[in-house]
């Protein structure tokens, strides 16, 4: 009424004035006012107060203003500016980067004024819960008051406290460009025979344009297991994006880098494989994937704390009950665009790039040194490498099937099939020195020529003996055997009972044939040893394989 008093007095002396929102709370107001013999507060309506008056406040009073004068020059009453004085406020806190709420003094609701609804409520115990990191959301429905959720936010928001937020910015993301992954702490999995509990990981995948996730948990963070969970996620959006964001983990980084990081080898092959570049974020920057650190923040905030009185047996029991869940999370609606993620999605989904039919098969890396006989050592087998690198260290990658070596500068030398088993060898006879090869090959035909000129079971015996792995090794005990002829130490006769009697009894040592020879030359003298000495695993050769050739 008093307004439109003093509007119509306005009207009447000044009939071009225009009436609108601030000009009531102009000096000219004041001054009508006063005309009419009302007193008048243009303080503002009782609530927040800008941070650019509490600079003007601070400012004030720094030139050593009254307070009847910074609340005359402000329109504020002279309580509140005494109020707001009496805060504490420094200057510096208008220059920080820093995002406030704006303050007011009765910002924590008094627990006197509780309302109605309220009185049923456990306070200390929502507070208590809050401190936990449990969700306004999820206590509401847990409490299924009689007011709406913005008034449970709203009483409980003021009732613990405001809290401050960093400045951030807004990234706009294209459709199909990136997925961020990252892993966090899982929910434990209870093993009621052994009481044994078992860690879990929670693996999330997001794309950040429409926000739709993929999640399951898993037991660890491995390579293995790594590749197959983006195997997992590929096959879940039913394509690949151009880049992939992980955390620095070891899977993922080799050595983590603020400008410069290592890929994982094995992971970069795969991720060539595949067909997507890897995009390593910056170390303790976890703003670098917000879209996935975000997503995990809600499925702990919700599904963590749905469960959280759930005890789990299995993990597929818990990724079961997951699955249900992150359904649910797909579907939900979004507050920012008013959709689901799956809605979004649908528009992003045409942007994928189409997943390899041909499936990636992981290979495993090491550094392995080249023997003097120019073999390296896989899992206990041997595999030749050209003798120009012999006592060099070479590159090793290896998967189930296949294994290939590189120099220290990525040339290929060599490559192998697996070798199933203990103790056996891989040789490509063109690794060897073309010297020791027309060596190797002479010796050995002439070997076998001249045993097949004493007799059968003599050709027999170094036949077998050439037959076994590295058959180097048994040329000096064969070159003994038939020096004992060609010494005409023995004649051929007695070569061949010896022959004979080491197929027989399974010993192929030099000695003992040689004992046999004298037994037979002695008409059946017992010799000086029936049966050769055993040789320890440490007296045995590098490559003398786990047959029982010497015993």
């Amino acid at each position: 009424m008093l307004r439109r008093v003093m509007a119509d007095c306005i009207k009447e002396r000044h009939p071009d004035c225009k009436l609108r929102g601030p000009f009531f709370y102009s000096q000219r107001f004041v001054f009508f006012a006063k005309l009419l013999g009302k007193e008048v507060s243009l303080m503002r309506r009782k609530g927040r107060v800008s941070m650019e008056k509490l600079g003007q406040i601070l400012q004030m009073r720094e030139k050593r203003r009254s307070i009847r004068t910074i609340a005359r020059c402000l329109h504020m009453s002279r309580k509140t500016v005494k109020k707001y004085l009496q805060e504490n406020l420094h200057k510096e806190c208008l220059n920080k980067n820093t995002q406030y709420q704006t303050h007011s003094p009765n910002d924590k609701l008094n627990p006197d004024d509780i309302p109605n609804w309220a009185q049923e409520i456990d306070i200390e115990l929502v507070l208590k819960e809050l401190g936990k990191g449990i969700s306004y959301k999820v206590l509401y429905e847990e409490l299924k008051p009689t007011i709406s959720y913005f008034s449970f936010w709203r009483f409980f928001r003021k009732l613990y406290g405001l809290k401050r937020q960093n400045i951030s910015i807004r990234i706009i993301h294209k459709p199909g460009e990136k997925t961020y992954v990252d892993f966090c702490d899982g929910i434990q999995i209870f093993d009621e025979l052994t009481g044994e509990v078992i860690k879990t990981h929670l693996f999330v995948a997001t794309l950040p344009f429409s926000q739709y996730t993929f999640a399951e948990f898993t037991l660890d963070q491995k390579l293995e297991n790594f590749i197959e969970l983006h195997d997992k996620t590929w096959e879940f959006f039913g394509g690949v994006t151009d880049y992939t964001v992980p955390d620095n983990l070891k899977s993922a980084v080799s050595k983590a880098h603020r400008y410069d990081p290592d890929c994982n080898k094995s992971f970069c092959e795969y991720a060539n494989h595949v067909g997507f570049a890897v995009l390593p974020a910056r170390p303790y920057k976890p703003r670098d994937k917000a879209s996935v650190e975000g997503n995990i923040h809600h499925i702990q905030k919700s599904f963590f704390q749905r469960v959280r009185n759930k005890k789990y047996q299995t993990l597929f029991e818990l990724n079961q009950d997951f699955k249900i869940f992150l359904k649910e999370f797909n579907n939900s609606i979004m507050k920012d665009y008013g959709v689901s993620r799956k809605e979004r999605f649908s528009t992003e989904e045409a942007y994928l790039k189409a997943v390899p039919a041909e499936k990636f098969q992981l290979f495993n890396w090491k550094i392995a040194k080249v023997h003097p006989d120019c073999h390296i050592q896989v899992e206990k087998n041997f595999y030749s490498v050209p003798f120009h690198f012999a006592g060099k260290e070479v590159r090793v990658r290896y998967s189930k099937n296949y294994l290939e070596v590189f120099s220290s500068n990525g040339e290929l030398l060599s490559s192998h099939k697996k070798i199933k088993g203990i103790g056996k060898s891989s040789t490509d006879p063109g690794h060897w020195p073309q010297e020791k090869q027309r060596y190797l090959s002479f010796d050995i035909n002439k070997a076998k020529l001249e045993a097949k000129k004493i007799g059968e079971n003599t050709y027999k015996l170094i036949d077998f003996l050439f037959s076994q792995s590295h058959p180097l090794r048994f040329l000096r005990p064969v070159q003994g055997m038939l020096r004992l002829v060609n010494s005409n130490k023995f004649n051929k006769e007695d070569m061949e009972y010896a022959a004979k009697m080491a197929f027989s009894h399974k010993i192929y040592r030099l000695s003992y044939i040689t004992d046999c020879c004298i037994f037979h030359v002695n008409g059946g003298a017992k010799p000086r040893a029936t049966q050769a000495p055993i040789r320890t695993l440490n007296t045995i050769h590098l490559h003398q394989s786990k047959e029982k050739i010497f015993n």
